[in-house]
């Protein structure tokens, strides 16, 4: 669990924190087939080895194994979710809710879930509700999601929220809204970038997160190239991310479609090698 977190975290490298994580998961099970056990491998195969079969089998032993585990069914719908299966990831993440209304990390799975299923309205009002205790996160949310929705005006409110709570100057708050709703909105986007390159967030960034970023800005080169770096590090928020519908517009992209097949989206199983893909890169440029 704590190599799991560590990596998770970006505290300590993938390559470092995964394998480690796999090997004392796997020992566990030697000695005993606990849920604990299964849950934290089939999070491994999922966010690092993209071993989707894996994944779902041990997933989906821990919820049977603890069927009144919250994680355990916050897991399972995470699973589910990134395999594009957004009705059973949902009702896996309501069940984690109504086991454990009170946790909040439960809580941003169902959003997310639900954000991911692009079901822009019900995903706000999870957001909504984590807003006081999740800050930035919660606000980043909202602000894309009330952009999708076509709601500039209160995406653009939400960028303030985000803005206060991260620490910003007043008067760049006030230059940033004065703006408008769409160029106020790319000026917190540019901001947001420029904050994280800086080290604001009270975690590494990892380069998937910049690349939803490049991508609202319509960025495609630099988004892609973000998502490759995300892809050789084994990064492990990277098959979530991969069906963010802020990356939508990516999709007639052919290094994007790319990176969907070799880590297994929408076909549960790896179709390529990162050599590959990066010499695939290397030979038709951004």
């Amino acid at each position: 669990r704590s190599y799991l977190s560590l990596g998770e975290h970006a505290h300590l490298g993938p390559d470092q924190a995964f394998p480690a994580a796999r090997r004392a998961s796997g020992a566990a099970l030697a000695l005993e087939d606990s849920a604990e056990a299964r849950l934290l491998r089939g999070s491994v195969l999922l966010e690092y080895d993209w071993d989707w079969a894996g994944a779902e089998r041990d997933l989906t032993r821990a919820v049977a194994l603890a069927p009144r585990s919250a994680e355990a069914w916050a897991r399972l719908a995470r699973f589910r979710s990134v395999a594009g299966d957004d009705e059973g990831a949902i009702a896996d993440a309501r069940r984690a809710e109504a086991l454990d209304p009170g946790d909040d990390a439960v809580g941003e799975e169902l959003a997310s879930c639900l954000r991911r299923a692009r079901r822009f309205d019900e995903s706000a009002r999870e957001w909504r509700r984590l807003a006081d205790r999740r800050g930035i996160s919660s606000h980043h949310a909202l602000f894309s999601i009330f952009r999708h929705a076509g709601r500039d005006a209160e995406a653009l409110d939400e960028a303030r929220l985000a803005m206060e709570v991260a620490g910003a100057p007043a008067d760049q708050i006030t230059a940033v809204t004065r703006l408008g709703p769409v160029a106020g909105a790319r000026a917190y986007l540019n901001g947001t970038i420029a904050y994280l390159a800086r080290g604001g967030g009270l975690e590494p960034v990892p380069p998937e997160r910049l690349a939803v970023l490049w991508a609202q800005l319509g960025e495609t080169g630099r988004a892609i190239d973000r998502l490759l770096e995300a892809f050789v590090a084994h990064s492990p928020s990277l098959p979530a991310t991969l069906r963010d519908p802020d990356l939508d517009a990516l999709h007639g992209e052919q290094r994007f479609r790319s990176i969907l097949g070799a880590v297994g989206i929408g076909a549960r199983r790896p179709k390529s090698d990162p050599v590959a893909l990066i010499a695939f890169a290397a030979a038709t440029g951004p």
